[in-house]
């Protein structure tokens, strides 16, 4: 393939459309295809979105795709934005309107997107998908420490775990960041996930957003360190690799470094944030990471962008770059040359101003060019670097790995492990304490809370378990891990206002099934609409999934001694399992209320158990129903009644009951009764309406199906 075109990409536009590449793009590729075959916007900065803008409105330029970064997102947000950052994200959004009307293909991508083209691949390390899933979709609770931090954090990136419940809670659009590694505008929610008020995190905001100043913007950091990172790898001549990074403004590269710990291996790499600040940590000096970054990263090529505004490029960068033995490219003119100095300048002093800088007239085009064997570039260099081909310098980093001894491993897993076992044996301990004196209707009628570490630390009076107190990390992340603890793991490091809870053993599993299985029949109803694939398909486990079995559920969790919602968040699906293997299941579609709307009945049933008995006690139904069949009427549950339903050895079946947060009661809704029982009136001889409940067994009048 040699001296032949066959990929053409533009990372970013800066802040006008260059006049060279508008006359460059001209010159016609000899085979037909696009004058560019992927456009880049790394984020919405001005600096490196307007030319964009303007090419996209070029009629004459053909473009094969548009990569942006994920839109829905940041217009979700956009309203904390300062009005400078909310301008940047509405004009990015011209270029999206802009290239969807010229039926040019928009992706959003993520980390692992990778393009392949004839001679190489375009591979994306950055933005995380979880990140955005986060940004896309979280509350302002979550949010808020994210937005209020020096720079937007990504340590809680290496640590985060996909929750048990993520599947069985989050909407298929969020579900998407966690399957896909680039996304469609029509795939998502035009402006993300409504953020729902939250006045405690926005007086958090809105303090912290006091605090900003130019060029730190609030919403800034976030646009800036979602940037879309680039790696391209390029094969010359079948097997000469040359590799480029580019960078965007990207400043917190904590979460990258740790997924490629031994750097990048560039050969040209952009500098990032315009030789500005980097991160490799949440909390960075701001000093010794700009060294450590190049170190980590040692590009053969350094290219910046700056041009003296906001003290860019640094003295630091450039003196960072110099180290490693990279050549610098730099479209500003030196007119200065500094032999030897005694003084060195501040980290932040800008390079440009330090070696007094032509600014102005900078080169118009730099063109770098990589062949198997040869670099050059058509203009001097700021720094010509050695390529790391001469002899090595005279400071040579070494890193060792050193196994750690045995026997110390051994006693701080142990260690560990002892904190974790105490914790999970003193909560079990103390459920079993508090279950004891409770029946079984009034736990129906208690919430169990969650503690945190604090305060099981004084409960159990664990003041001296010092590592536990100073350093739970470790102990909690070991108790989760082999099913000790449930845990409410936050993004930031693990403390003690952690809330955890005692997962149930297999006795008490077991019990709490029990409670369900000795009913001969279960009835549940649908709250929502079923849908139709999962009529047809007549899975047993779609159909719990789509059924209200929030009561069961809550009922469950309370019998058990748990917080209400963790028996749903860890053990739902090993409960519908051991029902769908218990139980045979029945159904049919129920038409109710005043449009007919088609809901389900589910009826789970023992083999040898029809036909379905009389569940309902006239003695507290009757009165309750109405003729009027849309007329919905609430049975509440009071302890007699609980007692009733589940403490009677006669009573063989569990009613669809619902479960209502706002009054923390149980009850019966007549609605989902109505196809069971018949409510009846007679007049007697001496004028008196006599009312009756008929129970109908036979039940002639459902279609019902079996699954």
């Amino acid at each position: 393939m040699r001296d032949t075109l066959t990929f053409r990409l533009l990372y970013d536009g800066g802040l006008a459309m260059s006049s060279a590449l508008a006359s460059h793009l001209e010159n016609k590729r000899p085979d037909g295809k696009n004058d560019l075959d992927i456009v880049v916007l790394s984020h919405v900065d001005a600096d490196h979105r307007r030319g964009i803008n303007e090419l996209l409105k070029n009629l004459s330029i053909c473009i094969g795709e548009v990569w942006l970064p994920c839109l829905p997102t940041f217009r979700r947000l956009k309203w904390l934005f300062a009005p400078h950052v909310q301008s940047a994200v509405t004009l990015a959004e011209e270029i999206e309107e802009l290239a969807i009307s010229r039926d040019i293909r928009v992706i959003y991508p993520l980390q692992d997107h990778i393009h392949r083209t004839e001679t190489g691949s375009v591979s994306v390390i950055s933005p995380a998908r979880k990140l955005m899933k986060k940004l896309y979709s979280a509350p302002l609770s979550e949010l808020q420490p994210l937005l209020t931090h020096t720079t937007l954090p990504l340590e809680w990136l290496i640590r985060s775990q996909i929750q048990p419940d993520d599947e069985n809670t989050i909407q298929q659009d969020v579900k998407l960041f966690d399957s896909q590694n680039a996304l469609l505008p029509d795939q998502l929610q035009f402006n993300g996930h409504e953020v729902k008020s939250d006045q405690a995190a926005l007086s958090v905001l809105n303090k912290y957003k006091k605090s900003m100043d130019e060029p730190d913007f609030f919403g800034q950091h976030l646009v800036n360190n979602t940037s879309l990172v680039l790696v391209i790898d390029i094969l010359l001549e079948e097997h000469h690799r040359r590799r480029i990074v580019l960078t965007g403004d990207q400043e917190n590269w904590v979460w990258i470094a740790s997924e490629h710990p031994m750097g990048l291996a560039a050969d040209v790499m952009k500098a990032p944030h315009h030789g500005g600040r980097v991160y490799l940590s949440d909390k960075s000096d701001e000093i010794s990471d700009v060294e450590q970054f190049w170190l980590w990263t040692r590009p053969r090529i350094v290219t910046v962008s700056a041009n003296g505004k906001h003290s860019l490029p640094h003295c630091r960068f450039r003196e960072s770059v110099r180290m490693i033995g990279a050549t610098l490219v730099c479209p500003n003119k030196r007119n200065k040359e500094l032999f030897f100095s005694d003084t060195q300048p501040e980290g932040k002093t800008s390079c440009a101003q330090h070696f007094d800088c032509n600014t102005t007239d900078q080169h118009p085009v730099q063109r770098i060019s990589l062949s198997a064997r040869c670099e050059s570039l058509n203009a001097a260099a700021c720094l010509s670097g050695n390529g790391h081909r001469s002899p090595a310098p005279i400071v040579v980093m070494q890193q060792k790995l050193i196994e750690p001894d045995e026997s110390f491993i051994r006693w701080t897993q142990t260690e560990v492990r002892k904190h974790a076992q105490w914790l999970n044996k003193q909560l079990i301990r103390r459920r079993t304490e508090q279950l004891e004196k409770l029946s079984l209707t009034e736990r129906a009628n208690s919430c169990f809370e969650k503690y945190s570490l604090d305060e099981i630390i004084g409960i159990f009076n664990g003041h001296e378990r010092f590592e536990l107190i100073n350093d739970p990390g470790p102990v909690v992340l070991y108790a989760q891990s082999h099913g000790l603890l449930w845990a409410e793991t936050p993004y930031r490091q693990i403390d003690k206002s952690v809330k955890i809870v005692a997962p149930l053993t297999g006795k008490e599993y077991q019990a709490a099934l029990k409670r369900i299985t000795k009913f001969e029949h279960l009835i549940f109803t649908s709250d929502e609409k079923i849908d139709d694939r999962t009529l047809h398909l007549r899975d047993k486990y779609d159909f719990l999934k789509s059924v209200n079995t929030e009561a069961l559920l809550t009922l469950s969790a309370r019998w058990a001694g748990i917080p209400d919602g963790d028996f749903a968040k860890y053990l739902e699906s090993q409960l519908f399992h051991d029902l769908i293997s218990q139980y045979d299941f029945r159904a049919v579609k129920w038409n109710y209320g005043r449009y007919n709307e088609p809901h389900l009945i589910l009826h789970l049933y023992k083999k040898d158990s029809f036909p379905l008995p009389n569940f309902l006690p006239s003695e507290w139904g009757i009165k309750w129903f109405s003729t009027n069949h849309y007329k919905n009427e609430i049975i509440t549950l009071d302890p007699a009644k609980m007692v009733r339903l589940f403490d009677d050895t006669s009573q063989s079946v569990i009613p669809p009951i619902s479960f209502g947060y706002d009054k923390n009661s149980f009850c019966l809704r007549t609605n989902n009764l109505m196809d069971f029982y018949q409510k009846t009136q007679t007049i007697k001889e001496d004028g008196e309406i006599h009312e009756q409940l008929n129970f109908m067994s036979d039940e002639k009048h459902l279609a019902w199906f079996e699954l």
